[in-house]
């Protein structure tokens, strides 16, 4: 019986990276983030994970993404990248 992959392939995960429908959809993310949570970056990254995981953040993802974010927090850009990095991740691609 064949066995599927529990992670993405790299050509997939290139292929998410660079496809104009998944930019797009991580554009449409950020926006609704930033509509549904507001300013502040911890209600942000909050619903952000609703959204994609249906759970909140764990207290590493956390902390990375305050490293990362903390000086950018009003960046639609940075948003953009963190919401794509989100639609493209393994826990999003797939229900174990």
């Amino acid at each position: 019986m064949p066995v599927r992959f529990r992670s993405a392939l790299t050509v997939q995960s290139l292929a998410l990276m660079n496809n104009p429908l998944v930019i797009e959809s991580a554009r449409a993310f950020a926006a609704r983030i930033e509509k549904e949570a507001g300013e502040g970056l911890d209600s942000r990254l909050r619903r952000a994970f609703e959204l994609a995981y249906s759970r909140p953040p764990r207290p590493e993802e956390l902390r990375i993404l305050h490293a990362s974010l903390e000086a950018k927090v009003k960046d639609p850009s940075a948003w953009m990248i963190v919401c794509q990095a989100l639609l493209g991740s393994n826990e999003f691609l797939y229900a174990y």
